[in-house]
């Protein structure tokens, strides 16, 4: 018998820009984080064969999901500013 499904992962890329949020109103640092989906056997992740990018409040976890353009230019403008 094999043990097949779905994972997903994420990942921290960056901080962002200082927001408030629209959930819990406080003003910090908002996170940039990948959340890939993985194909896995005996859940180990094998292929991935999703990726979504979201801008997420540290305190609340509320977030927004963002495009790969969107994303791609928040990187881009904070490796200008280091």
């Amino acid at each position: 018998m094999i043990i097949w499904g779905w994972r997903k992962l994420r990942k921290v890329l960056l901080d962002v820009d200082e927001m408030e949020c629209s959930n819990c109103h406080n003003i910090n640092r908002f996170k940039l984080i990948r959340y890939t989906s993985w194909f896995t056997i005996f859940f180990i992740p094998l292929i991935p064969f999703k990726s979504e990018y979201f801008i997420v409040c540290p305190i609340c976890e509320y977030g927004y999901k963002i495009d790969k353009i969107e994303k791609e230019r928040i990187m881009q403008d904070s490796s200008r500013l280091r």
